[in-house]
């Protein structure tokens, strides 16, 4: 089984995109929010993929009535993220989601050039290597993927990319990297896609 991850502030009580600020009302940054989740979700939906559970992890909660519709209307299981900070919230997600599964990956939402194609690139590669990483225009990466029991590659340090990659390296597993995406975090990020 494929447990398929989709990490994400709730548009209304997360606060997204903060660093829009300058450029965007909150009610704005809440808007582009929920349409990037909208957009990955349905992309997601065209994969053809047998035995794949689809998560949304939300934070700060779930309970919100668009998630309720998402969950209704795509199949999707809502669960909020626990942990006190990003990088211990992806841990425990992926921990407890590669308990169950053959391969794990998490994605980001803020993703406006994320494909069905990608994706499915990112799970077959699985097939032969050990992790599958996403990178993205600004040194960090949108997906990170593995098969079997998570191996604690995770921290503080290897939030960059490169940092990343040298460290599933250099502990003798194999790695495949999906095309190069631009996140949307930056008024400049926003304003050039």
């Amino acid at each position: 089984m494929i447990s398929l991850n989709l990490f994400t502030k709730c548009p209304y009580s997360g606060n997204p995109k903060t660093r829009l600020s300058p450029i965007l009302s909150r009610d704005e940054r809440s808007l582009i929010t929920r349409q990037m989740i909208e957009n990955i979700i349905i992309e997601i939906n065209k994969l053809n993929v047998e035995k794949i559970k689809k998560n949304l992890y939300v934070y700060p909660n779930c309970s919100n009535d668009f998630f309720k519709g998402l969950k209704t209307s795509y199949q999707y299981n809502l669960l909020s993220q626990t942990g006190p900070d990003l990088i211990s919230r992806m841990k425990n997600c992926l921990i407890h989601e590669s308990k169950f599964a053959d391969k794990t990956i998490l994605l980001g939402m803020d993703l406006p050039g994320l494909t069905s194609t990608i994706l499915d690139y990112a799970i077959k590669t699985l097939e032969n290597n050990d992790f599958v990483l996403g990178p993205s225009t600004d040194n960090g990466f949108y997906l990170i993927g593995f098969k079997g029991i998570y191996r604690d590659v995770l921290n503080k340090n290897n939030l960059n990319i490169y940092n990343l990659k040298k460290y599933i390296i250099n502990h003798n597993l194999s790695l495949s990297l999906t095309t190069m995406l631009k996140d949307i975090d930056t008024p400049e990020d926003f304003l050039t896609i």
